[in-house]
């Protein structure tokens, strides 16, 4: 057997990062638990790859991620020496702004849709690794058009049919995540997109049509987070961006905008997450103060992250006025920001600025604002304020809480959001051994044939 040659490549970039071996591996344990990959590299795993071996796809990408975010440049997959010759998961699947000439984003959604819809090909594209570093920043594009006169004419049957599949999508996603319905919208997205928009047979599309396609796009790309397949959301979010500004939709763009900076702030990319958030208040504009208040929002949280203290709370005060303006609009899954959110937002970004008390004042206020029929939202929301309590050193009232989060957690399995969650509360749960209510939360946690993802 040819012995291996050494990887100088890789300890090139270990050295001018000033990491060790277990520096690295640490860091890319943690890039993979925010992706809902379980690994245990150690010290030594490194010393092999040192040595000439390669780990399996996508960990390539993981330790590129990683020195990528140590170094502050972006450091290809390609110069750590760790891929291997025939392409890495997902190559297979065109880049976005790839495919047919004047096809569009209905082309590639298809393509994309049309893949992830075969049991067959859906491996290579959840293989896909979540990589900001090489996206260009969202300004670089045009602006989204600003809408002409109104349309009023009749709503045609395809665009009301679509008009309903969003609302019934995102109802279903509140009530009980993604992970059951992510293959049904890519398939119906297969097989309606091309008829209902038919750019790619030469015919104009309807814009309003195509709105509801990115729409529903976006949905899809929540679905995959949701079930930590990161890689794959960001090329559904992409497309939703492209779908948003081909058919003039600038609620839509801002909208999916911010949820890409709340997935980068989830998995630890702070600047990225800033950027987006604040690319989407730029793009929403004053015209729609739901969707203002949706985005500034976001942008609080992501200042507070950056540890602009001034600028969080200045964004929180002009989400909490924008959402007052917007009282009693719309309805719709895109067309209004329920108290609830703004509340969930708010106390999210008071727990970074290390405010307990004021962010389980705004948990309770987003608790008594949620429907709990809506079993996803209202068990994440009872976890995050269970945690926020703990902070503030009031456990028998978290506990209380998160047995309401139990409850409700077996009508959101394989959600990677309520697994972690339920990750969370045993980790903390642990940390009480002499603490009955805690012992009883460990026990009925472990209960669940569905296991939180490992950290």
């Amino acid at each position: 057997m040819p012995q291996r040659a050494p990887n100088g490549r890789l300890a090139v970039l270990l050295e001018a990062t000033s990491w060790s071996a277990a520096d690295l591996a640490r860091a890319v344990n943690s890039l993979g638990a925010a992706q809902g990959l379980p690994l245990r590299y150690d010290r030594t795993a490194v010393a092999h790859w040192l040595r000439g071996s390669r780990p399996r796809d996508p960990v390539p990408d993981l330790v590129a991620q990683a020195l990528s975010l140590r170094a502050g440049r972006l450091i290809p997959a390609e110069e750590t020496g760790l891929t291997r010759p025939g392409g890495l998961p997902g190559a297979d699947v065109p880049p976005p702004g790839a495919g047919e000439e004047g096809g569009g984003g209905i082309t590639r959604l298809v393509a994309l849709c049309g893949q992830d819809a075969d049991p067959g090909q859906r491996a290579s594209l959840i293989g896909i690794t979540y990589a900001p570093a090489v996206c260009p920043p969202p300004g670089r594009g045009p602006d989204v058009p600003r809408p002409g006169p109104r349309d009023t004419s009749r709503p045609s049957a395809d665009e009301q049919f679509l008009g309903t599949m969003v609302e019934l999508f995102a109802g279903l996603v509140r009530t009980h995540g993604g992970a059951r319905l992510r293959s049904a919208l890519a398939a119906c997205l297969a097989d309606n997109a091309a008829r209902l928009a038919p750019v790619a047979a030469g015919e104009a599309a309807d814009p309003r049509v195509l709105g509801h396609c990115g729409r529903l796009t976006h949905l899809l790309g929540s679905m995959t987070a949701d079930t930590a397949h990161h890689g794959l959301a960001h090329e559904y979010y992409t497309l939703a961006l492209e779908l948003a500004r081909e058919s003039g939709d600038r609620a839509g763009y801002a909208i999916t905008l911010r949820v890409m900076s709340a997935q980068a702030l989830s998995l630890g990319h702070i600047r990225r997450a800033h950027s987006l958030a604040d690319s989407a208040v730029r793009h929403a504009g004053r015209d729609d103060p739901a969707v203002a208040a949706f985005v500034l929002a976001q942008r609080g949280h992501t200042r507070a992250a950056c540890r602009d203290e001034k600028g969080a709370l200045s964004d929180l005060e002009a989400s909490g006025d924008a959402h007052r303006r917007a009282d009693g609009r719309g309805g719709g899954a895109f067309t209004s920001y329920p108290r609830a959110g703004i509340e969930y937002r708010r106390a999210r970004t008071l727990q970074v600025l290390r405010r307990p008390e004021e962010a389980v004042h705004a948990f309770r206020s987003s608790v008594q604002h949620r429907d709990p029929g809506q079993h996803r939202s209202y068990a994440l929301t009872q976890a995050r304020l269970a945690e926020a309590l703990v902070a503030d050193g009031r456990l028998e009232a978290a506990c209380a809480h998160w047995d309401v989060f139990l409850d409700h957690y077996p009508h959101v399995a394989g959600s990677n959001a309520a697994g972690r969650a339920l990750a969370r509360m045993l980790q903390q749960a642990r940390s009480f051994p002499r603490q009955r209510q805690a012992m009883e939360l460990i026990e009925r946690g472990r209960s669940f044939p569905d296991r939180p993802p490992r950290y």
